[in-house]
């Protein structure tokens, strides 16, 4: 493998093991958690090829040609990110929209096996 391949390996590495912390740091939110881990990967891997021979994450880029290269023009790499997480978005809108279409159909999406927390605590206040 060369070191090219090694350092996106590393990246992807990094980018999973912040997506989990992310995921479990955000216990109570069941579909809002979805949504920041797969925003972390998103903004964590995005590709973006920087003098027509490179490839690098384009928050890296973005940061880099913003601090380290007054000359450079991060715009490229940030509109990457942006389309990235506009998709990244517009995927997790349909997810909740999917759920929230077969909660109404009565095809489950809760997490107490089709029961409704209002009816169980209904029955137990009697």
């Amino acid at each position: 493998m060369t070191q090219y391949g090694i350092a996106w390996l590393i990246a992807s590495v990094c980018g999973v093991l912040l997506a989990a912390l992310v995921f479990s740091a955000a216990r109570r939110w069941t579909m809002l958690r979805l949504l920041l881990a797969g925003l972390t990967l998103v903004l964590a891997l995005t590709p973006y090829r920087f003098d027509d021979a490179y490839t690098a994450p384009a928050f890296i880029v973005a940061l880099f040609r913003l601090v380290f290269e007054r000359d450079a023009d991060p715009t490229g790499a940030i509109l990457a990110l942006g389309a990235a997480v506009f998709g990244a978005l517009a995927v997790w809108l349909l997810a909740v929209a999917g759920r929230a279409v077969a909660m109404r159909l009565g095809r489950g999406g809760t997490s107490r096996g089709g029961k409704s927390r209002r009816r169980d605590r209904a029955n137990t206040v009697q």
